[in-house]
């Protein structure tokens, strides 16, 4: 297992990386976070899932906390009403990268209703990453998303 500064630098990586395929996927290409947005959004992420050593953490888990900071921390700032979403659909993209390598699936095989849905609820209603683990379990596992 890495060690955390070796977690660290892997995670904003990532982030790094996701936000390139964000920006060039979504047409945001004026939208640049900071990378202190990239440490914090690291920082609280790990912070919160080194608290589950008593038991399994699975990929749902996982990339619901990294949508909840992703969302909470804001790395964005939309200069236009086009792009006022843009934190959270890049937190749903971020978690479905997440959950990808373990089941497969990426945000082009949700139904756009859902989300849609998905991006109202995290940008206006209070959520938690708990909640956001059960609709991602949800979605996966009791067929809301059916393999492809």
């Amino acid at each position: 297992m890495p060690d955390m500064a070796e977690q660290k630098e892997n995670i904003v990586r990532f982030l790094q990386q996701a936000t390139g395929e964000f920006q060039n996927n979504r047409n945001v290409l004026n939208l640049s976070p900071s990378p202190l947005v990239y440490q914090e959004i690291t920082q609280r992420y790990l912070c919160d899932i080194s608290k589950f050593t008593d038991f399994p953490t699975n990929a749902y888990k996982k990339a619901a906390y990294m949508c909840f900071w992703i969302r909470k921390l804001k790395p964005f700032h939309p200069l236009s009403k086009e792009q006022q979403q843009a934190n959270e659909l890049f937190a749903i993209d971020c978690a479905f990268a997440m959950i990808e390598p373990v089941h497969g699936l990426r945000s082009q095989t949700v139904p756009i209703e859902f989300l849609k849905e998905l991006i109202h609820n995290l940008r206006y209603r209070a959520s938690s990453p708990y909640l956001i683990a059960l609709i991602f379990t949800a979605m996966w596992d009791y067929q809301g998303i059916q393999e492809t």
